[in-house]
């Protein structure tokens, strides 16, 4: 029972999610982008990867999902990502109560992923310490935001440190992290590297990020030398993944956008060189992250983890392979639509975020179809 609530409540989770999405094309060009960025990653973003690497831990330990505090922490993160909207929009001294919330939440997922390390059954997964990474990333990211907040002549210094250590080190940890597993998974191929490849390269997204983040805040060319660290991890994931192209596009309906969102980071990556030579706007790389990135990579990872959500228990394949099949449905289009409009968006050429925003509510209207047959097929089995 357990399990059927945390289900339904990840999937409650990945529709306010999307719909932050769709709030960038209403909301850009009437508020602030600190603002939307805020809206899409405090109110949407960071509960349900709060939740998702709850998830992830209990299978990667083989551990019971989580109880108590930590099976509400991801409601917590919403609490946070709201005082996180409010402190940007209204008053400041909101996030003086909102930050030590999150540094909160990331020291009790620290301490309950150290638990089900030290009492998994047979070796704990290398991807756990992707996750404890990405953890560990979020709490430097509150603590830089606390203490700019009291240290107003430190701000602008602190405020680098905090955007970096929470997109490269608490999003991106955790999504690349995911990613070497859900890849495979979602693909129907084996990769046996991919243990390997994790334990080898988490130093590189540490140091990558640790240097993107101190470049940015006080001495320039160490972001040249995170960005080379951080394109060690994902060029070795993407050379990986394109041993088995053919799936890519023929077979991967749902593979497609996972390999999209791939492709989006890598060229996030590759736009740090010129932002941090001093040639391109960083505000430019806002559209490369949501629209490359961000959008192809949830998609895509809700179209094939909201059917397990949404129905558990024995007798569910036959139900998840026909939702899949609809939230896989026009995934290929949709993923160029996003690289396309978050390439579009960093040139300046506006107008393509509504390009966007087409791409999400298509795949929403998918989801809500999911949703309705779900309901009511429960509805008839509990009749």
């Amino acid at each position: 029972m357990h399990g059927v609530v945390h289900g339904k409540r990840l999937a409650v989770l990945a529709v306010v999610t999307l719909l932050s999405f769709v709030s960038v094309g209403a909301l850009t060009g009437t508020w602030s982008v600190a603002l939307v960025v805020h809206i899409v990653l405090g109110v949407g973003v960071f509960p349900l990867l709060t939740a998702m690497m709850i998830h992830f831990t209990s299978v990667l330990t083989r551990s019971r999902q989580a109880e108590g505090l930590v099976a509400w922490l991801p409601v917590l993160a919403m609490v946070v990502g709201l005082m996180a909207v409010l402190t940007v929009g209204f008053d400041r001294r909101i996030g003086l109560v909102g930050a030590p919330l999150g540094l909160l939440i990331g020291l009790i997922l620290l301490a309950w992923m150290h638990k089900c390390a030290r009492q998994a059954l047979g070796g704990v997964h290398p991807g756990l310490r992707w996750y404890q990474g990405s953890a560990m990333f979020l709490v430097v990211a509150m603590l830089a935001m606390e203490v700019g907040l009291q240290l107003p002549e430190r701000w602008l210094v602190l405020r680098g440190v905090h955007l970096h250590c929470n997109l490269l080190g608490f999003l991106g940890m955790a999504a690349v992290g995911t990613l070497q597993v859900l890849l495979p998974t979602v693909g129907g191929y084996t990769d046996a590297d991919s243990g390997r490849r994790l334990q080898l390269d988490y130093k590189y997204a540490v140091m990558g990020t640790l240097g993107a983040a101190v470049g940015a805040a006080w001495f320039r060319p160490l972001s040249l030398v995170g960005l080379a660290c951080w394109l060690i991890p994902v060029v070795h994931l993407a050379v990986s993944v394109l041993r088995h192209r053919p799936r890519i596009w023929f077979e991967g309906g749902g593979l497609f956008p996972l390999f999209g969102a791939l492709l989006g980071y890598l060229s996030l990556m590759l736009s740090g060189l010129p932002v941090a030579l001093g040639w391109m706007d960083p505000a430019r790389m806002v559209p490369l992250f949501f629209m490359a990135f961000l959008f192809p990579l949830v998609t895509g990872a809700l179209g094939y983890l909201l059917p397990l959500w949404l129905r558990q228990g024995d007798g569910s394949a036959g139900f998840h392979a026909r939702d899949r099949q609809v939230l896989a449905r026009g995934s290929r289009w949709r993923t160029l639509i996003f690289l396309g409009s978050g390439v579009a968006m960093a040139a300046g050429e506006g107008w393509s975020v509504y390009l966007a925003v087409v791409g999400l509510v298509w795949f929403v209207v998918q989801v809500m179809v999911v949703v309705i047959s779900e309901s009511r097929s429960l509805g008839r089995n509990a009749v």
